[in-house]
């Protein structure tokens, strides 16, 4: 493979959640491993097939565990240059420093090109700034850090390399 093309390759993130009442009757978003959602998914299914088997209705109750799918590009030199310069803040003595928070939320929403999340009639929502800042906190932040795993290595990868 070209180095020049090492960065034009996207990335899926998949991210298994579901939707739980609280006591106090607040909606939350709790994600799941990826090991508990793929079993989670599984028995999902089977409970599906078997329903459908007998004729049975299937009801959302049968349907608890859901899987975002997202597609990521990784950043090249020139990306990356003008996060870094739109993330740079000054303090009062005239030193520059990096905003993370800053730089974190632009590289999100550089990197992530694609989304199947769809609303309550089942249309495709558009994957804007705005949407994105409409998401909970955790799944965004559990979805920016499996991204950083897939295309810089978890820490015991980078500490093999």
């Amino acid at each position: 493979m070209s180095i020049l093309n090492s960065v034009n390759q996207l990335v899926t993130v998949k991210l298994y959640y579901k939707s739980v009442r609280t006591k106090s009757g607040v909606d939350k978003i709790i994600v799941l491993t990826d090991e508990e959602g793929e079993e989670g998914m599984k028995k999902q299914e089977d409970i599906i097939k078997e329903k459908q088997e007998k004729g049975e209705k299937i009801t959302e109750e049968d349907r608890k565990i859901e899987v975002l799918t997202t597609q990521w590009k990784s950043l090249n030199w020139g990306d990356q240059t003008k996060i870094m310069k739109k993330s740079e803040r000054f303090n009062p003595k005239g030193e520059q420093n990096i905003d993370w928070l800053s730089f974190r939320d632009l590289r999100i929403k550089n990197c992530l090109v694609n989304w199947d999340i769809k609303d309550a009639k089942g249309n495709p929502v558009p994957l804007s700034s705005e949407t994105v800042d409409m998401l909970p906190s955790n799944v965004v932040a559990e979805l920016f850090s499996k991204y950083i795993d897939l295309v810089e290595g978890t820490e015991e990868e980078q500490e093999k390399n």
